[in-house]
């Protein structure tokens, strides 16, 4: 894959393509994670005289009502993280588009609204229209994507652009991400996989993928459940169904000395609940709704932890919404940024708390994907880089 380092972009027109789908509330942004790791970038092509048009969507668009998820609060953080104007434009394109870039002077930045409003009330971005794709691309000369976190999306402004344009690249954060999670695919020492979420069939193909080169696979979140009814804990939980049960048995039968459990459980009784209770496995009770892994699991994790020479996260280790529920997870983060190894870390829950704490620089990589991050980690070639060439 080429990158933004392989293309001369000085002066040039330069649709750049990022994700900055950033949690929003209140219509203030949450977490600027993924703003702050599309910078350099930015900063390269301005430094280059580029004139920079940024494309990012924000949120699913399905309704009406959706149209309020606009791209404005995002540039203007944008703004004040390069300490330099960037002109937000609240139309998607169009003559007021055309006509905006026709006075862009080198160095410029700009930034079109929410692509996903393309998706109201046809779904023109999701489904890759193809003359919204010929548009886009008319507005500039060199395709950039950063957008490492929605580059598993067949969408207009992921695929569409670049198949319509002779320059096409990555940018410096598409290729941090792809080097981290080579990283871990081509590791050369074992790893140790920590997994955690909702669901065991959401993650099982990377479990597949990884396990022979796994020395222990550490379980937590949503995704513990199954395993520990199979080993006779009395939980009930829309997340226990047949398949999962099915998945996490294989798996325990399959790999016994590999699959490392919790052995004590934060519960409560309604998810609103401020008393919390820590159970051993046996002490639970039907009517417990297993909010997050308790201290000693934490604890028994770490012995398997503390020694390794890569450790890959994957997912919270509770249900990080409730402060009952994230306290797991806020313990392994502290845990591990004491480690000398190399750390990977994915899953949109857990980078929030990390972002959240302050300590994302204490580890090798924390990835701005989600999805796409567990999709390359599957295997699975990504849209939006194959349509690079």
């Amino acid at each position: 894959m080429k990158t933004i380092n392989d293309i001369d972009i000085t002066g040039r027109q330069l649709i750049l393509r990022l994700d900055l789908n950033v949690p929003m509330e209140d219509g203030m942004i949450a977490d600027d994670f993924r703003i702050k790791e599309a910078i350099p970038t930015i900063e390269q092509a301005i430094n280059k005289k580029a004139k920079v048009i940024i494309l990012s969507h924000l949120g699913k668009v399905v309704t009406e009502e959706d149209l309020v998820l606009t791209l404005k609060p995002v540039a203007e953080r944008l703004c004040e993280l390069l300490g330099k104007p960037v002109t937000f434009i609240g139309k998607t394109r169009g003559e007021t588009v055309v006509n905006q870039i026709k006075q862009m002077k080198p160095g410029d930045v700009i930034m079109l609204e929410n692509t996903r409003f393309e998706d109201y009330p046809e779904k023109l971005e999701s489904m890759n229209d193809r003359s919204l794709g010929i548009e886009w691309a008319s507005y500039g000369d060199v395709y950039i994507n950063d957008a490492f976190g929605s580059s598993h999306r067949e969408h207009a402004s992921i695929i569409g652009i670049p198949s319509h344009l002779t320059y096409k690249a990555g940018g410096l954060l598409l290729d941090k991400e792809i080097k981290a999670l080579n990283k871990v695919l081509k590791s050369e020492v074992p790893l140790q996989l920590i997994m955690g979420g909702a669901k065991v069939n959401d993650k099982i193909k990377v479990i597949n993928r990884l396990i022979d080169n796994t020395d222990y696979l550490l379980i937590g979140g949503g995704m513990v459940l199954p395993f520990i009814k199979n080993l006779g804990a009395n939980v009930t939980s829309n997340l226990i169904d047949e398949e999962n049960l099915g998945i996490s048995k294989e798996l325990l039968e399959k790999y016994p000395n590999k699959i490392i459990l919790p052995v004590d459980f934060v519960t409560v009784k309604k998810l609103n609940d401020r008393e919390s209770v820590i159970k051993s496995i046996n002490e639970i009770e039907k009517d417990d709704i297993v909010i997050d892994i308790g201290p000693k699991s934490i604890s028994r994790f770490m012995m398997y932890l503390r020694d390794a020479k890569m450790i890959v996260w994957n997912g919270p280790l509770g249900i990080v919404e409730y402060p009952e529920g994230a306290g797991g997870t806020i313990d392994l983060i502290n845990e591990l940024k004491e480690l000398n190894t190399d750390i990977i870390i994915g899953g949109g829950d857990t980078v929030k708390k990390i972002t959240d704490m302050g300590v994302t620089n204490e580890f090798t990589h924390v990835s701005t994907g989600g999805g796409a991050t567990l999709k390359y980690l599957e295997g699975e070639v990504l849209p939006g880089i194959n349509a690079l060439g």
